[in-house]
């Protein structure tokens, strides 16, 4: 321990007052300890440091927080982490039914029969030096008092209990049981190693059949005149099992054999911190059961509740009401413990009903309000073993023992509450003496957590793995901080700074008083239960009213094994699964990503198909047979457009893209007739014409057509692959029918035939052009969509070209050509770095720069511009929607009704004022 070679060093003082200068504070309220920079960092490391008033020296409890404990990280947790409120700051109905006769909440509490009592006596006669040495002769000997569990008083005190500091958390502050009351209690000695149950020899060799407590005696106890090592191991593991762990099965439990053997051995290991241990999980274990009782259910309450109902009892037996009867006044003036005083009280008033009791011991612990001298029984300790008994500071000879034990009482750390050898029981809870330091005879100031943010919770065995037991465990039994002895008188006082922070906190997470009590005396009337009940079953599901969460415990905070590097899991390289409306997909960006991972943009949700790319990266685009078909296919139609209908039975699958409500579908189909028609007599004018028939369709639903900047729901942002085949939108520009083969578009490319549409590469959607208001991303990040985009729909786009050397080459960079209405000759390339999939900028150079948008250039400068094939419902290709034109409706209305040529010399002529206007 640390606190060797602080013997003899003299502390600062804290403050000194006077009882004048500290009559404007109320009773028992002192200041704060001095503000003094090199002090505070002193202080910070002390378990105790002193003041005084009138000269008369007293001690806060430390250590004093640092500005790092007391953070918006550790605030966020402490005192109160919310999993573990505690169930009087649940605003929920109560149901008291589980806790009504017959039903027994504690059936494993102790019982006291003749079998175990003539056993006792039988190996105490052989084997009491042994529990001499191991320090448990007196808790032994507390098997013979027959306590009986107050079920009420428990129950009433489990409602104040939060379990992530282990403390009750009550008006006049934080309360529990501690090392110095298992020490006062039981005898036991707050020092020693971690129980570990692996530590067991392998000399005695002991097993059993029969698991009632009964049997398990009649099968074990020997008559021979000696107690042998196997019937003393025998006995101790029943004494475990029924006396001690108090066991939920109400059986002798195997897991227990290990430990009656060390101690069997003397094996010094530390039994007091595991008894505590296991109480705190214990009650952390029945807390959460509570908060689950409003349908009626019930639970059973295990582990040592004993040793809480005797803390209970000797803490506020004058609040209870509790005395000791007569006959036992002997006993209790010659015993060596007080927990012999303790089993043997009883409350004065007797016969009362379950619900009268159990509200009067609630109203007991809700009505604390101050803390009183009596709250801390044990400061004093005028009964136990002498090393308890010692004075602190003690004298020379007895010196580094009682600095070691007043060390262990007052150390924050996590106590262990690991018996068996499953995986299941590791487990660790926390101990914070410094959170109740009155209780210890030292002022309370504001408390320190141990915990600095979540993942360092310990929740028992809720959620606790071997490596974070092994890990935590030897983090918090480092030597934080220093005990420096020094004299000084017990004090039951607090800061008024923790009395501010106290009051605060309690009154506002507590429910108000007068609907609280209401809602503990409903919880006993029948007829609102039965109403309750009848709404849940009405609902046709168990009831949650107990709790605000649901039915099944919050989970544990996540832990990592702390000063050990936890390995992250690499980025999924898996294309996300198809469906026909997914939620959005989360925008991954970064500036250099593999190449093998697509990056995904978050776009809004809308119902369509995946991209080819999408759900076969790695399949050819047309197999040989599909080739053969379309081949033969295209000798019957030589030189035929994609027509209007075709192209309207391949966007079926994406119904927000149609025609919006004003064109009715005859209107539409006659149009479209009119298209073709003038599609024949001017080649040139073709794309004119195409576009005056569907600028009423975007103009009246603009939000039915794809921005650049977006994909539809569900498709990822196209990925190169090493053999991209032509989408149909490409083999519709260049005449052949949407299912031609790809080498046939190649031949097609020099007809004088005019382009349609913009095919891009894949690797890319493309970029805005030069006189755009929206600048390309930065560094190539993709974002989700948003209204600037929605705008760009109608600003002129760069047109990407047609060539099949640019779009049949491998991992090469896009290259976009503009598709000129008169020549087609003219080339346009891209702008850097927008949408790119790879996150990789265009390059630059003499064949990559950016022009300027002339007149002629509006019929491939379009805002929807193709983005990739998708698979229909039989996995054939299915093109998305071809590109649009926006013009305004009434220069579309004029146009309709003219030659091709004028309607070009029109739309040509009046080109800036429409340009204008769609922007």
């Amino acid at each position: 321990m640390t606190s060797g070679p602080n013997v003899g060093k003299i502390l600062p003082s804290a403050g000194k007052w006077t009882a004048a200068t500290l009559s404007s504070y109320d009773m028992d309220v002192v200041p704060e300890p001095s503000l003094r920079l090199d002090l505070q960092k002193f202080w910070e490391n002390q378990l105790i440091f002193p003041y005084s008033i009138d000269n008369l020296v007293h001690a806060f409890g430390g250590p004093k927080p640092s500005d790092k404990s007391r953070n918006s990280k550790v605030l966020s947790i402490f005192p109160v982490y919310k999993p573990c409120a505690p169930r009087v700051f649940i605003s929920e109905p109560y149901n008291f039914s589980y806790i009504k006769a017959p039903n027994r909440v504690f059936r494993s509490a102790p019982s006291l029969n003749d079998q175990y009592l003539g056993w006792l006596d039988r190996v105490q006669r052989d084997k009491a030096d042994i529990w001499q040495a191991c320090g448990i002769y007196d808790l032994i000997q507390l098997s013979r008092t027959g306590l009986k569990y107050q079920q009420e008083m428990i129950i009433a005190a489990l409602h104040f209990f939060e379990s992530s500091t282990n403390t009750f958390h009550f008006e006049c502050g934080m309360m529990t049981p501690t090392l110095l009351d298992v020490a006062a209690i039981t005898g036991l000695s707050p020092l020693g190693d971690t129980y570990d149950p692996c530590k067991a020899s392998d000399t005695i060799k002991f097993d059993f059949r029969n698991k009632s407590y009964s049997k398990y005696i009649v099968e074990n106890r020997k008559t021979s005149d000696e107690v042998s090592d196997e019937e003393h191991v025998a006995f101790l593991t029943l004494w475990l099992s029924q006396y001690v762990f108090c066991t939920q099965s109400l059986q002798v439990a195997k897991k227990f054999i290990p430990m009656a053997i060390q101690l069997h051995e003397c094996q010094q290991f530390n039994f007091a911190r595991l008894i505590l241990g296991c109480l705190y999980e214990s009650m952390r274990d029945a807390c959460e059961h509570l908060k689950r009782t409003g349908d009626g259910s019930t639970f059973l309450g295990a582990g040592p509740f004993w040793l809480l109902q005797l803390w209970l009892t000797a803490t506020f037996h004058a609040e209870l009401d509790l005395f000791l009867p007569e006959p036992y006044y002997e006993e209790s003036r010659t015993r060596r413990v007080e927990g012999t005083r303790l089993a043997r009280m009883v409350p004065r008033e007797r016969g009362l009903g379950y619900d009268v009791a159990f509200q009067q011991y609630f109203n007991t612990f809700l009505s604390l309000k101050e803390f009183k001298p009596s709250f801390a029984p044990f400061v004093d300790r005028p009964l136990g073993p002498p090393w308890f008994t010692h004075r602190f500071p003690s004298p020379p000879e007895f010196e580094m023992v009682t600095n070691n034990i007043w060390t262990a009482y007052l150390m924050p750390t996590v106590l262990s509450c690991r018996i068996g050898l499953t995986s299941g029981d590791f487990g660790l809870v926390g101990y914070f003496p410094n959170l109740v330091s009155r209780q210890f005879g030292l002022t309370q100031i504001l408390p320190k957590s141990i915990y600095l943010e979540e993942r360092e919770v310990c929740l028992g065995k809720h959620g606790m793995t071997e490596p974070q037991f092994h890990s935590f465990l030897n983090h918090f039994n480092q030597p934080s901080y220093e005990l420096t002895p020094f004299d000084f008188a017990p004090s039951h006082a607090c800061t008024r700074e923790f009395f501010t922070w106290w009051s605060r906190h309690y009154e506002g997470r507590l429910v108000d008083k007068t609907a609280l009590l209401t809602a503990i005396s409903n919880g006993f009337d029948s007829s609102i239960l039965n109403k309750i009940k009848s709404k849940l079953n009405a609902r046709g599901s168990k009831s949650k009213a107990g709790s605000s969460n649901s039915s099944k415990p919050l989970p544990p905070p996540s832990k990592v094994e702390l000063k050990i590097a936890s390995r992250k899991r690499p980025p999924s390289t898996e294309t996300p699964s198809v469906s026909k409306k997914q939620r959005p997909i989360p925008a991954t960006c970064s500036s250099a990503p593999d190449k093998d991972i697509p990056v995904l943009s978050t776009i809004p949700e809308q119902t369509n198909v995946a991209t080819t790319q999408d759900l076969f990266p790695s399949a050819e685009p047309i197999t040989d047979e599909k080739k053969k078909k379309k081949k033969k296919k295209k000798e019957h139609q030589p030189n035929q457009e994609s027509t209007p209908e075709r192209k309207s039975s391949e966007i079926e699958a994406q119904p927000d893209t149609l025609a919006s409500p004003e064109d009715p579908p005859l209107e539409q189909s006659e149009r479209k007739k009119k298209k073709k028609k003038k599609q024949k007599k001017s080649p040139a004018a073709a794309t004119v014409v195409e576009a005056s028939a569907t600028a009423k369709e975007t103009t009246s639903q603009p939000e039915a057509s794809a921005t650049p900047q977006t994909q539809p729901q569900n498709s990822a942002q196209v990925i190169p692959q090493d053999e991209p085949a032509l989408s149909k939108a490409a083999e519709g520009v260049v005449e052949g029918p949407s299912d031609a083969h790809p080498e046939d578009v190649a031949e097609k490319i020099s007809s004088p035939q005019p382009l349609e549409t913009a095919i891009p590469t894949e690797t890319s959607s493309p970029p805005k052009a030069p006189s755009s208001p929206h600048r390309a991303f930065e560094d190539d990040n993709l974002k989700p969509n948003n209204e600037e985009d929605q705008l760009d729909r109608n600003l002129p786009q760069p047109n990407p070209s047609t060539h099949p050397a640019q779009v049949l080459a491998n991992n090469d960079p896009p290259t976009n050509f503009q598709a000129d209405p008169i020549a087609n000759t003219e080339q346009r390339p891209t702008v850097d770095g927008e949408h790119s999939t790879t996150n990789q900028p265009q390059p630059s150079g003499s064949n990559h720069e950016s022009s300027s948008p002339s007149a002629g250039t509006f019929d491939s400068e379009d805002g929807n511009s193709y983005i990739g094939d998708s698979l229909g419902e039989e996995g054939t290709s299915v093109s998305k929607p071809l590109p649009t034109v926006v013009l305004p409706a009434e220069l579309a209305k004029e146009l309709k009704d003219l030659t091709p040529v004028d309607a070009l010399n029109k739309l040509l002529s009046s080109h800036g004022t429409s340009s204008s206007a769609v922007e």
